[in-house]
């Protein structure tokens, strides 16, 4: 019995499987992404982004002379902190 007479293609069922199977993958590392932290991750980053942009602003300030050496490396260590 040929089974392309029922509108069925073993290549069609194959691929199907696989689209099933990507699919399956997809959503348990999506699930795993966001155990693991995935957005506090992204938080983090935003955090020092943030960080290193005041760190440029007082690097700023101490190159033209507005706040001290002491005064810089006391607010550099709570930045970096």
């Amino acid at each position: 019995m040929d089974y392309y007479y029922f509108g069925f293609n073993p290549l069609f069922g194959f691929l199907d499987l696989i689209w099933h199977i990507a699919l399956v993958f997809l959503v348990i590392w999506f699930i795993i992404w966001l155990f693991r932290g995935g957005r506090s991750r992204r938080m983090n980053m935003w955090h020092d982004w943030q960080a290193h942009s005041a760190l440029s602003i007082l690097n700023e300030r101490f190159a033209k002379g507005e706040i001290s050496k002491e005064e810089y490396e006391e607010r550099k260590k709570t930045l970096l902190s």
